[in-house]
């Protein structure tokens, strides 16, 4: 018999990890904007912010369409039960200072970056090989 797997890779991390660690997505420049991408088949077509309003909108559909599958992300800053999703600023800090466009995931431990997770371009070369799994096995490292 196999084994039902809920939500996808990080869903699952954050449920196997939200009580060691704190986890936090930010919202960033839109990756696929409308003026740039015809994904409107597949993904919503969002065309990219020009104000904060913009962005703060934009992260709230996210929080809504995951709803719908996962249910894992939260726009309540204080949440220690679902992903909390905060927006960078229109400056676009976060993701000019860690080279964080438009996926990527990094580790922090006190005031020392643990782990920096590849960028989407080697993403892709490796498609079978998640994000998420790369930094599962920091995270078993850490925690053995």
């Amino acid at each position: 018999m196999s084994a039902i797997v809920k939500g996808g890779g990080l869903s699952r991390l954050f449920d196997d990890y939200k009580d060691k660690v704190d986890f936090l997505c930010i919202y960033q420049t839109e990756a696929h904007p409308k003026e740039l991408w015809n994904l409107a088949s597949v993904l919503p077509s969002i065309p990219q912010h020009t104000t904060i309003d913009e962005r703060k909108q934009a992260a709230m559909n996210l929080i809504k369409m995951d709803e719908q599958h996962y249910s894992v992300f939260t726009s309540d800053p204080f949440s220690n039960t679902q992903l909390r999703l905060v927006c960078d600023n229109m400056d676009n800090q976060f993701k000019t200072t860690f080279n964080a466009f438009p996926d990527r995931i990094f580790l922090i431990q006190g005031e020392k970056l643990m782990y920096v997770g590849r960028n989407i371009m080697s993403q892709m070369k490796e498609p079978m090989k998640l994000m998420t799994d790369e930094a599962r096995q920091v995270l078993d490292k850490i925690f053995e």
